[in-house]
């Protein structure tokens, strides 16, 4: 991959995605700053995997009750978000598809 340059426009500073990453036209990201520079997180649900539900149901299998149920919720939650953020730095950055990401992470 090669690198690429910022421009300006108006009183913001732009990127362009290559098209190699997949990511469609009119899809919501959020900027973050990191430790190394910046990154997206996209966040458009239909654009992303949710594994809310997989999630929930380790949970609750794993006999998590009352106010518990939500602190272990969002503690897994925040663990596979971490865990996706960085797959690009893991592996190969090929496409995959939700059930192959499911597969990996035991979902």
């Amino acid at each position: 991959m090669q690198d690429l340059k910022t421009r300006k426009q108006g009183n913001s500073v732009t990127v362009t995605i290559p098209k190699e990453f997949g990511i469609k036209a009119e899809v919501t990201v959020r900027p973050k700053k990191t430790e190394y520079g910046f990154s997206y997180e996209v966040v458009d649900q239909d654009t992303f995997f949710d594994f809310s539900s997989d999630i929930l149901a380790g949970v609750i299998k794993d006999g998590f009750r009352g106010k518990d149920i939500l602190t272990e919720f969002n503690k897994r939650k925040g663990q596979v978000e971490r865990i996706l953020n960085n797959l690009g730095d893991t592996i190969p950055t090929d496409d995959y598809s939700e059930e192959q990401v499911r597969q990996k992470f035991g979902l």
